[in-house]
């Protein structure tokens, strides 16, 4: 009998509860009570997702019912649940209310609270996946992309609310959870997701098994990128984070424990893995490695000398050593494979760069090219550098002399090499350099070249002018009229341009191969141009006249490669552009007009004088002009001398 009352109890709990539910009429809700009851749940709060299935599969069942009353009944238990729990969640149901209206609302809000879920700070990635997929197998696809969006309004609502109480940031310190950008917990960064497609291809799991280093480096760009790139959210996602995500998700697979110490047999792999799709996304997701392996070498705490690749903007150089013209990014020794070679060879780079300042960072590219090459040979070959021998380097030399390159190419090579021996016998990693290596340079000889451009190709490019863009019209500008390199055309300042007490127009400019500074003569148009450029561009007395698009100064090799490119598009095939060839004619040009070799060479900002006789060409045809003006003066005063000679003799005959 106690029983029996305790089940008449439960029978009138479940009855009173849906009875009170409004917008249910009494026939649905006899019905629904029935059914419920059948299924043994004594109160709502008991109702669980499987009830709610085999629930609807009851109703889908039932062949008394109509189809406008199975799809009636079916959501109806929903709304059961949210009349219920609104009273006990109060909260909960007017974030979800506030967000969206209609059954919607009764769909999510009842599906947080089976989960047990009371607030919308508890919602979360996989809890968003598993409303998806309630939806999905629930609701028609008409129906699906509005309910999904609501839990994220839900959430983003309660974003907005948590960052406002932060006075405008959430919490985002790192922890080992799955993150899921379109809800971070600052406002704006969150809100920037909403309108996107793919949502959830913005996940970082980091839960993965993985190293916490990689976990904390990707975690520190992520955040990064979050907050320095809200201006173009939909180009932030295609170019960095889509392909972050990716690469991840790859170095979790790979098991790859820090991202300083890939090697280039993980880049190949890497490019193996995102092989699918156009060559955009290829190009796109395999750009992002160098932006990564950049930012972790430039934010770490201090320089990470066993990085694979090093990018020099963290060494803080003095300016005599740069060529900001000629930007050398980065040294790799990524693709070394003899892990002893590998460190012995970023050793002594580390002495190159940082501990020999008064090495140009050219020459140290230079020296990490000579022994790039030849670590490269002992891993084909199998050797240790630090174990080689007289046989073993006398081999590599021979071979690289062999090669089809300038003598003073491969006396760069054995000079590097030399340096590289000597260092690791300082250092006690040898006990004796196992060669002579001064046995093994070449003689070299001064071989001219005349690259002085013709008449005809320069008055081309003149009338091309007009056609490109006026920066670099104006960088053509100066190396004409002054003969200077390229890279000191692009180190040019606001202040490089004087007119003196007389007149005259001067243009000052840095000589980074010299690492001093030189003033010029210049045409007074070329003067009233660059006046009025600097002006129009307000640049300043001490920054580049012409800069890159980060501001820095403006690339030589790319002036180089857009004037090949626009002589050629305008059918000018015959030459090909070098900036140095215009150095060879305006010397060409001072000598023919009588000006001293010691003019000319100050002119050209050289040491000393043999150097700009290299530099002056068609020297024969010089010379044959001379000589030929030298003879024909001669005969005619030899000429002279011997008519008065016979004259003479002629007054003594008696």
């Amino acid at each position: 009998m106690v029983n029996n009352n305790a089940y008449k109890q439960q029978r009138s709990c479940i009855k009173e509860q849906v009875e009170v539910c409004e917008g249910i009429l009494g026939k649905g809700k006899r019905y629904i009570i029935l059914l419920l009851e059948k299924m043994n749940v004594t109160e709502v709060r008991d109702i669980t997702p499987e009830i709610k299935t085999r629930y609807r599969m009851m109703v889908d069942n039932d062949d008394s019912l109509s189809t406008k009353q199975k799809q009636s009944y079916r959501n109806a238990i929903e709304q059961i649940q949210t009349n219920y729990g609104k009273h006990n969640n109060r909260k909960l149901f007017e974030d979800t209310e506030k967000a969206g209206s209609g059954r919607g609302v009764y769909k999510l809000f009842s599906f947080l609270v089976e989960r047990g879920i009371y607030d919308a700070s508890e919602i979360t990635f996989s809890v968003r996946m598993e409303y998806k997929n309630y939806i999905e197998t629930t609701t028609g696809k008409a129906h699906r992309y509005e309910l999904i969006n609501l839990i994220d309004r839900v959430k983003l609502n309660n974003i907005k609310e948590q960052t406002s109480k932060s006075f405008g940031k959430g919490h985002v310190n790192f922890t080992e959870s799955v993150v899921y950008l379109p809800y971070w917990p600052e406002y704006s960064i969150a809100y920037s997701f909403y309108h996107a497609k793919d949502k959830e291809a913005y996940v970082f799991d980091f839960t993965a098994k993985a190293s916490m280093t990689l976990k904390l480096q990707v975690y520190s760009l992520l955040r990064d990128i979050l907050s320095n790139n809200s201006n173009n959210v939909p180009d932030r996602n295609r170019r960095l984070l889509r392909p972050l995500v990716v690469f991840y998700r790859f170095c979790c697979e790979k098991e790859i424990e820090d991202i300083a110490l890939i090697t280039a047999q993980d880049v190949n792999e890497y490019r193996q893995y995102i092989s699918d799709g156009s060559d955009s996304h290829k190009r796109l997701y395999f750009e992002i490695l160098g932006y990564i392996r950049r930012f972790v070498f430039l934010t770490d705490k201090s320089i990470r000398w066993e990085s694979n690749v090093w990018f020099l903007e963290r060494m803080k150089f003095k300016d005599e050593r740069i060529n900001p013209a000629r930007d050398i990014v980065s040294m790799s020794f990524d693709d070394i494979e003899n892990a002893n070679n590998c460190t012995r060879f970023k050793q002594f780079m580390k002495y190159e760069s940082a501990v020999a300042s008064k090495i140009s960072m050219t020459s140290v590219r230079n020296v990490h090219y000579g022994i790039h090459k030849y670590l490269k040979y002992c891993d084909k070959s199998g050797i240790d550098a630090t174990k080689a021998g007289k046989r073993e380097i006398s081999d590599y030399l021979n071979f690289s002399a062999a090669e089809d390159v300038k003598e003073e190419t491969y006396n760069g090579w054995v000079l590097s090499l030399s340096k590289f021996y000597k260092y690791l016998w300082c250092k006690g990693m040898i006990k004796v350099i196992p060669i002579e290596f001064s046995y093994y340079y070449k003689e070299t000889y001064k071989e001219h070249h005349d690259r002085s451009v013709q008449w005809t190709t320069v008055n081309d490019i003149l009338n091309l002018l007009k056609t490109i863009p006026y920066h670099e019209r104006l960088l053509f500008l100066n190396i004409c009229c002054t003969g200077c390199r390229k890279s000191e055309a692009c180190v040019l300042k606001g202040n490089a341009y004087r007119l003196d007490s007389t007149g005259v127009a001067w243009a000052r400019m840095y000589q980074c191969k010299l690492r001093a500074e030189k003033e010029v003569p210049i045409p007074r148009i070329l003067y009233d141009l660059m006046v009025e450029y600097i002006s129009e561009n307000e640049v300043g007395t001490d920054e580049w006249i012409f800069k890159n698009r980060k501001g820095g100064a403006y690339q030589a090799d790319t002036f180089s490669k857009h004037m090949k490119k626009y002589i050629l598009d305008a059918g000018i095939d015959e030459y090909s552009f070098k900036a140095h060839d215009f150095r060879h004619l305006i010397a060409t040009m001072l000598d023919n007009d009588g000006v001293p070799i010691e003019v000319i060479r100050d002119f050209l900002g050289h040491r000393d004088s043999d150097m700009t006789r290299e530099y002056i060409d068609y020297m024969q045809k010089q010379l044959e002009i001379k000589n030929k003006s030298f003879f024909a003066e001669n005969e005619s005063l030899a000429k002279l001398a011997l008519e008065k000679v016979n004259e003479k003799n002629k007054d003594k005959r008696p």
